[in-house]
This record gives C-alpha cells, structure tokens and sequence, in this order.
C-alpha cells in the first residue's frame, strides 16, 4: 500500500478536491450569474475543514485507505448539499 511521508500531499489532495467540488457543485445549479467566487470559496473552506475532520478521526487508518475514505466522505458530503440546495 503507498504510504505518505508527509500528510502535506494529503492536506493539497483534500484541498484541491474541496475546491473542485464546491466549483461542480455550483455548476450543478445553474444559476444564470454563475457561481460566486466568495460563496464558492466558503462553501470550498467548509467542505475541507469538515473533511480534515474526518481524515483526523479515522486514526486507525494510514496511508492512502485513510485518504481515499476521507475523500469518499468529502463526495458524499458534496453530493449532499448539491441535492439539498436543488
């Protein structure tokens, strides 16, 4: 299994994922100005620090299974309020 040496990666994954999706998200509602970058970005910083949350909680977990279920938690998570605000 690939193990990180720095959680850096894991934090720049998380945080690139967090911008990305709350960017769809927006995308996904179609709003005829389009998305606003202060609300994309607050919606971006709430996305990741709820993430990082969960990616400090799940201890047991190492590596790259410890990532990618904090990143099926941020899509779950994303995937939820896009249905919600719709």
């Amino acid at each position: 299994m690939l193990y990180f040496k720095s959680r850096n990666v894991s934090f720049l994954i998380l945080a690139i994922a967090a911008s990305v999706s709350s960017r769809l998200v927006f995308t996904y509602w179609a709003d005829p100005e389009g998305p606003n970058l202060l609300v994309t970005t607050g919606l971006s910083v709430v996305v990741f620090v709820l993430t990082l949350a969960a990616y400090y909680s799940l201890g047991r977990l190492v590596g790259l299974t410890r990532l990618l279920v904090a990143l099926a938690i941020q899509i779950l998570l994303v995937v939820g309020v896009a249905v919600w605000g719709k």
